[in-house]
């Protein structure tokens, strides 16, 4: 009797509920009958070359997670030559201003990255004190760890990344580029 009666109370909303789904379906089905406009068809035309737009590729992040280890920040930048006196005709604003901005959104990934860790190293010090037993303070050792090798990694490629920077700019003011072009 008692299950009888339970499901009847749960088919009882379920009938209501698919008889008001058929009234949408058929009001659905009535609105796209009445509705005659056309679709915009996009072609080749209608879009924007991106090559013409972009003069010059962006660097490929390296993400820490996907590899294991990453190029460091003066990896990304292209290297420069010997002597930049007879090549500056060929270097223009784009090429400054591309390489000075990968090197500074390189910089600004890893100072990101080395808030992130140091929250994270906080925390785990915090967890290593509350830690009831063994198994939660080694589980807990072991990520603090990996996690103040990494933070002491990011903080060499904060180091580098600096440097990279600072060659990129010593290396401009030596070709005589305006200041304006590495902005």
């Amino acid at each position: 009797m008692k299950i009888t009666t339970f499901l009847l109370v749960l088919l009882i909303p379920a009938s209501a509920m698919s008889q008001s789904l058929a009234d949408v379906a058929r009001k659905e089905e009535a609105r796209r009958k009445t509705v005659k406009g056309t679709a915009k068809v996009y072609t080749n035309d209608d879009l924007v070359n991106t090559r013409d737009v972009l003069s010059t590729p962006a660097p490929a992040p390296a993400s820490p997670a996907a590899g294991g280890s990453t190029k460091s920040p003066a990896a990304v930048t292209p290297p420069s030559t010997g002597s930049t006196e007879g090549s500056t005709e060929s270097k223009d604003p784009q090429f400054w201003k591309g390489r000075m901005a990968a090197a500074q959104d390189a910089l600004n990934r890893n100072k990101v990255l080395l808030a992130a860790l140091e929250a994270r190293v906080n925390s785990l010090n915090a967890d290593l004190l509350n830690a009831a037993d063994q198994f939660q303070r080694n589980k807990v050792e072991e990520g603090l760890k990996t996690a103040t090798a990494e933070l002491a990694r990011v903080k060499q490629d904060i180091v580098s990344a600096t440097k990279a920077v600072n060659d990129i700019e010593e290396e401009a003011r030596k070709a005589n580029v305006p200041p304006g072009w590495l902005r």
